[in-house]
């Protein structure tokens, strides 16, 4: 793991057992893409990566693409998405209904940072034509949490495991429309 990796990790524990964890998780994540230059230089990865998790917070390195959107999930912690290539598209959701609601689809451009509560659910995909690069502190132990994962239609609740996220993720031709409309407008 690179210096720049290790030192980010370093930053993101002290950030998250500090008196005001959120506040310094966004701040740290805030500075760290008001350099766009040096995390695409830190960062040659392929593929979503988990950094580093203790009992405090997980730090994964995430990207997206413009053909394939993830399907609607929760976390059950504070999430905070942090921007450095590229701009994704949050489909802030609500369930409970006769459908999945789209209360918002949210762009977050490089040099953004967006939070989401414990009871937030989203889905995402790349908002534009390049793959979407970015930094995502959870604060608590993500792996070890039972989550859901969200009918795209219904909004019907299932357990987030690998076969179901697999069976739900959606290419971008393959959103239901009311996703599609949204994401066009982003």
């Amino acid at each position: 793991m690179s210096d720049f990796i290790e030192t980010l990790i370093t930053q993101a524990k002290e950030a998250a057992t500090s008196e005001k964890p959120t506040q310094a998780i966004r701040a740290l994540l805030q500075k760290l893409v008001s350099e766009p230059a040096a995390l695409a230089d830190a960062f040659d990865l392929d593929e979503e990566t988990m950094l580093y998790e203790d009992e405090n917070l997980s730090l994964w390195y995430t990207q997206f693409t413009p053909d394939t959107a993830v399907p609607p999930h929760e976390h059950k912690v504070n999430a905070h998405i942090a921007v450095f290539e590229g701009a994704q598209c949050n489909f802030l959701l609500k369930t409970g209904g006769d459908q999945l609601e789209i209360a918002k689809a949210k762009r977050v451009s490089a040099g953004e940072v967006l939070s989401l509560g414990p009871d937030g659910v989203h889905a995402v995909i790349a908002a534009d034509d390049a793959i979407a690069r970015g930094i995502h502190i959870y604060q608590g132990e993500l792996s070890t949490i039972q989550r859901s994962l969200f009918d795209w239609e219904t909004g019907d609740a299932f357990a987030l495991n690998e076969a179901n996220y697999d069976a739900n993720e959606r290419t971008s031709t393959d959103l239901p429309d009311r996703f599609k409309s949204a994401l066009a407008k982003v």
